[in-house]
C-alpha cells in the first residue's frame, strides 16, 4: 500500500510542480486570455520551449528547478536564445512591466480548492553587462521586485491577486490559463544590460522553480520605444498606477501614461477619465490642416483612471458604471472588478464593484482597445457614473 501510495504522489507533483515565464514584456495587466502579439520581450531560450506560433502554456519541458551552481535552465548564449521573433526585453528605468505565466493547475479558484501553495515570486538580477551566470545565492543579493504571495483572505475568484495567482480566466482551463505579474524596475537601475531570474516557491520556500531572462535596461522612455520599434514593434502601452503584484506597492505612473508627450506616445482627456493612448499610429483626416482644430484623432488603445475621490471613513464597496459607446470598445480593469456587462454593436457599458483595500485608492485604473480601426474620442467620450458607497 506504502508502495502504490508513493506513486501516486510522485505523478501528482510531475503533473502539477511546473510553471515558467512565457513573456517578459507584456501590453495587458490583468489580462484574461494570453494573445501573442501583446509580447514585445522573450525568457533565454523560450524560442524552442516557448515559440510564438505554439499554443500558449504547452508543455516542452520550460520548467526548471535552479539549484546553486546551475540557477538557469540553460546557459548564456544570446545567439542561441534569442532572434527577431524573440527579441531580449527593454524596460527604462521606474517603467511598470508585466510578465506572464501559465497557470499549470496551480491557482485557489471556485474549480480548485483554497489551499493550493504560493510561498512567494521573486525577481533578481545579474551584474551589469556580466556575460556569464552568477550562482543562486549570486542572484539572489541583488533584488529588482519582490511579486508578492498569496492572500488566503480573498475569497475564491476574487481578482485582481497578488502573487502567482492572478489569472481571472483560470477556471476556464486550469493547465494553460494566463497569469500575470506586475512590477516597477527600480529608478536608481544604472542603464545596461542585465539577466533577470524568476523565482518562485511553489510548495515551500526551498521548492523553488526559475527562468532566467535577458533584459536592457535604457534611462528615459523615447529610448525603450525607440529600440521598440527597431525590434518591430509599434505597441508602446504601459499600465499606469494601480498595484503592482506586490500587496501594498503602488504601480508607477509613468511617462508613457500621464499627459507628458513623449516619442512614441500622445495624449487625450475627457472630463470623466484620465486617458492616454499608446502605440497605434494616429489617423487624420487627407485634407490640409487648419488652425481650426477639427482633425479627426483615431486611438487604438488607451489606458487612464476614473477618479472616485477619497472614501468617506467606514466604506468598503464603491459602485460605479462605464459606458463607452465606441464600436469594438474592450475595456480591462484593475482596482476594480466587473459584476455585470453589457456588449452590443454600438460599444460597452460595465458595472463595477471595487471593495477591499483598493477602496482607499480613490481611482478604479482601465486598459481599453477599439480593435484595428480605431476610435474617435470626440465623438465617443466614456460615461463614468458614481452609483453608491456601502
Amino acid at each position: 500500500m506504502s508502495l502504490k501510495l508513493l506513486r501516486f504522489v510522485a505523478c501528482v507533483a510531475t503533473v502539477y510542480g511546473h510553471s515558467w515565464l512565457a513573456c517578459v514584456d507584456y501590453t495587458e495587466k490583468n489580462a484574461g486570455d494570453y494573445d501573442h502579439s501583446r509580447c514585445r520581450g522573450y525568457a533565454r531560450n523560450a524560442r524552442t520551449l516557448a515559440p510564438r506560433d505554439s499554443e500558449f502554456g504547452q508543455d516542452r519541458g520550460y520548467d526548471y528547478h535552479p539549484s546553486e551552481n546551475n540557477p538557469c535552465r540553460d546557459s548564456r548564449d544570446d545567439s542561441l536564445h534569442y532572434d527577431a521573433n524573440h527579441p531580449k526585453a527593454v524596460y527604462y528605468r521606474g517603467q511598470q512591466v508585466v510578465l506572464a505565466h501559465p497557470m499549470k493547475n496551480h491557482g485557489s479558484d471556485s474549480c480548485t480548492n483554497a489551499f493550493i501553495p504560493d510561498n512567494g515570486n521573486f525577481i533578481y538580477r545579474g551584474t551589469k553587462e556580466a556575460v556569464s551566470d552568477s550562482t543562486l545565492s549570486g542572484f539572489r543579493q541583488n533584488l529588482v521586485a519582490d511579486l508578492g504571495i498569496k492572500d488566503s483572505s480573498l475569497p475564491l475568484g476574487t481578482y485582481p491577486r497578488p502573487g502567482y495567482q492572478n489569472a481571472p480566466k483560470f477556471c476556464d482551463n486550469t493547465d494553460r490559463a494566463l497569469g500575470t505579474y506586475s512590477f516597477n524596475v527600480p529608478g536608481d537601475l544604472e542603464a545596461g544590460q542585465y539577466t533577470f531570474v524568476w523565482i518562485w516557491a511553489f510548495n515551500s520556500d526551498q521548492d523553488l522553480y526559475s527562468t532566467c531572462f535577458e533584459v536592457e535596461i535604457v534611462n528615459t522612455l523615447a529610448e525603450r520605444n525607440s529600440k521598440l520599434q527597431a525590434n518591430g514593434f509599434s505597441d508602446f502601452y504601459e499600465p499606469c498606477g494601480g498595484s503592482t503584484s506586490h500587496a501594498g506597492t503602488p504601480g508607477n505612473t509613468n511617462p508613457g501614461c500621464t499627459n507628458e508627450v513623449t516619442a512614441g506616445t500622445s495624449t487625450t482627456a475627457t472630463s470623466t477619465t484620465t486617458t492616454t493612448t499608446t502605440a497605434a499610429p494616429i489617423s487624420t483626416t487627407t485634407t490640409t490642416p487648419t488652425n481650426s482644430g477639427d482633425l479627426m484623432v483615431l486611438a487604438n488603445q488607451m489606458t487612464g483612471s476614473i477618479e472616485l475621490g477619497v472614501p468617506a471613513n467606514g466604506v468598503v464597496r464603491r459602485y460605479l458604471t462605464l459606458q463607452w459607446e465606441c464600436p469594438g470598445v474592450e475595456v480591462k480593469f484593475w482596482s476594480a472588478r466587473v459584476i455585470a456587462t453589457t456588449v452590443n454593436d454600438r460599444g460597452a457599458s460595465y458595472e463595477l464593484l471595487q471593495e477591499g483595500t483598493d477602496v482607499a485608492v480613490g481611482k478604479v485604473y482601465f486598459h481599453v482597445s477599439f480593435g484595428v480601426e480605431g476610435c474617435n474620442q470626440m465623438s465617443y467620450p466614456p460615461v463614468a457614473t458614481f452609483l453608491k458607497d456601502e
